[in-house]
């Protein structure tokens, strides 16, 4: 933190000095980094079915999921952009509480998943290099 109140923090990879603010009730935001507050509420209150360890984060192509309960079979995976839209959707097989998936048309930056099977749910937030 600045002796002015600003708050000045940098994301894996990125080059540049970008920085989140509010000082007279005006709120500054620079680049593409997201505050902790909007990923809180991106995720707020979503029911999950447990914890999925997502590596390597960041991934450049390939990302990997293990889970933390039993998940066999098909799972679906929903990446959402840090402004919450729909960005793709894929399907994978998960075997032994593991799955991975390609992900190698989406751009540089931090995205949010929703990973479904049958019945389990989990989310997880991951960067792109």
């Amino acid at each position: 933190m600045l002796s002015n109140g600003l708050f000045v923090s940098q994301s894996v990879g990125q080059q540049s000095v970008t920085g989140n603010g509010v000082s007279g009730g005006m709120s500054i935001v620079q680049g593409f980094q997201q505050s902790s507050r909007a990923i809180r509420f991106i995720t707020a209150g979503l029911p999950s079915s447990g914890n999925v360890k997502t590596f390597p984060n960041p991934f450049s192509d390939v990302l990997n999921f293990e889970f933390s309960t039993a998940v066999n079979g098909t799972v679906k995976i929903s990446v959402f952009d840090s402004a919450g839209r729909l960005v793709i959707v894929k399907e994978t097989t998960a075997y032994e509480n593991k799955a991975t998936v390609e992900l190698a048309n989406l751009q540089s930056g931090m995205y949010h998943l929703t990973i479904a099977s049958d019945q389990k749910t989990f989310y997880a937030t991951v960067i792109r290099k």
